[in-house]
């Protein structure tokens, strides 16, 4: 049945690429789904990231109950950008969900200054080509000298050019711990560059009022001149 079925559809299309085709498919019904070749598909390649992640340490070792800094990097496509912790008219702040050895704790972002992104008429502040965000560590005092522990985070981020691509990624570092104040890492450079980046507090008291019409920003700005302002 299956050859005669073959050779009636082979009379029909009379081009010899599908009577070959024909023929393979007539193989395959005569030799029944046991021996048949299942067809599978093949998955697509995941999309290239925009921004490249990976964490960072300033000290080449632990000291047991001294806090210590870690930087996430990021390092951005050209014509893409992250965000600020105040992202603007529009974007998202990355996170960082950290797990980490018992005892150990993370303090909040600390965040270097961002640029200005305009996009027509809004205004949103973030990073382009490369940035460090710092995060202060603190491990516990009975952690045991000798043995490596192992810094580990799940980080996600949104990176925009004209479209937004929400991003992802697991980091990890590993260090030893050491009794006395360790060596500075290779990556040292790149956390104090980022804490210098790092916006100080203003010492001037500030105050705001707003009506409907205006905001007016007043400053105690003891020893600046008005000339001074831009």
């Amino acid at each position: 049945w299956a050859l005669r079925e073959g050779e009636a559809l082979a009379l029909l299309v009379p081009a010899m690429a599908n009577r070959l085709l024909l023929a393979a498919l007539a193989i395959g019904i005569l030799a029944g789904p046991a021996v048949a070749a299942p067809a599978r598909a093949h998955a697509a390649a995941p999309a290239p990231r925009r921004v490249a992640v990976t964490l960072i340490g300033e000290g080449a070792s632990i000291e047991p109950g001294t806090p210590f800094w870690v930087g996430l990097r990021q390092q951005i496509a050209r014509g893409w950008h992250t965000y600020w912790i105040n992202p603007g008219d529009s974007g998202e702040a990355p996170t960082i969900d950290w797990s980490l050895p018992p005892g150990f704790t993370a303090e909040p972002i600390v965040w270097p200054r961002p640029q200005r992104l305009r996009v027509g008429p809004a205004m949103s502040y973030g990073y382009t080509g490369e940035v460090v965000l710092l995060t202060r560590l603190v491990p516990p005092a009975d952690v045991r000298p000798g043995r490596p522990v192992t810094l580990r985070a799940h980080v996600s981020w949104l990176v925009c050019e004209k479209t937004c691509i929400p991003e992802e990624a697991d980091v990890a570092l590993t260090l030893p711990v050491a009794t006395g104040r360790p060596a500075l890492a290779p990556t040292a450079a790149a956390i104090e560059g980022a804490r210098r980046a790092v916006p100080a507090p203003s010492p001037w008291p500030a105050t705001m009022q707003a009506t409907a019409e205006t905001v007016t920003v007043a400053v105690a700005a003891r020893g600046l001149r008005p000339e001074r302002i831009a």
